[in-house]
């Protein structure tokens, strides 16, 4: 959450805009004890979509709900949530992404995930995952999705082995970079398999090759965990920012 409030990032306060200048987001959890998940899409207007990905996954009989349905679920939990809207801030960007652009989209997806301008530095979808001291492990991401993305478009944080997946039999392991991509090659399922036989690491450069022969460079990046407690960090992007903290630290570990 505390990245969601941030405005940094393409996620809560710091969501990027639809084609029709409004805030979608999709966000979703895993528990890899009994995979148990929950997810939002089409998120509108509420600060902390994680909250209600939460929400589903312990308060539900259901793994995804979308649009209107998750405002009722926040009502019906008495989830504490604050609202968020379009800022001047990401309305500028709008607007510049939108005059620079040549073409609106190529088959849906002309623009690259990043949507990068030339002034300010744009950081992507946020997500973690973690090991406890019994090895269970869990996956969670939080994302705006796409600058200029169609109404109604849900992207890979939303989707089980696409952008997050965790199993206490593998790992866990969640993704960043162009969700359609991602989601057409189910890379963190794909991450967790390879994490039965191999480390984090190992299993984390496997899949970003992967995805760069499918698709090239500049597409993705994804983190890790193993059932030994292992981290893993691959991605074919110029930088990735990464965070890792251990309960012997004082203080959160930062690289890029």
């Amino acid at each position: 959450t505390r990245m969601e409030d941030s405005g940094v990032f393409n996620a809560g306060k710091g969501a990027c805009l639809t084609i029709d200048k409004k805030i979608e987001m999709d966000a979703s959890i895993m528990d890899g004890r009994d995979i148990s998940a929950g997810c939002v899409g089409m998120v509108k207007g509420i600060s902390n979509p994680i909250k209600l990905a939460r929400q589903v996954m312990e308060r539900t009989d259901h793994v995804m709900i979308v649009s209107d349905g998750v405002n009722k679920l926040a009502k019906l939990s008495n989830t504490h949530i604050g609202r968020i809207s379009p800022n001047q801030q990401s309305l500028n960007k709008y607007y510049d992404i939108k005059r620079n652009m040549k073409k609106r989209w190529k088959k849906n997806n002309d623009l690259s995930f990043m949507a990068l301008d030339h002034n300010n530095r744009h950081l992507g979808t946020v997500g973690a995952v973690a090991i406890d001291k019994e090895g269970n492990v869990a996956s969670g991401v939080s994302t705006g999705g796409k600058w200029l993305k169609m109404s109604g478009r849900i992207g890979d944080s939303a989707v089980i082995g696409g952008g997050f997946y965790a199993d206490n039999k593998s790992g866990a392991a969640c993704a960043t970079g162009n969700g359609e991509y991602i989601m057409r090659l189910c890379m963190c399922k794909y991450a967790c398999d390879q994490m039965q036989s191999n480390n984090a690491l190992l299993s984390s450069n496997r899949s970003i090759a992967v995805l760069t022969k499918q698709f090239g460079k500049n597409t993705g990046g994804i983190i890790t965990v193993d059932r030994k407690g292992r981290f893993g960090v691959a991605y074919n992007t110029h930088t990735m920012p990464v965070a890792s903290i251990t309960s012997k630290d004082e203080k959160v570990k930062i690289a890029s």
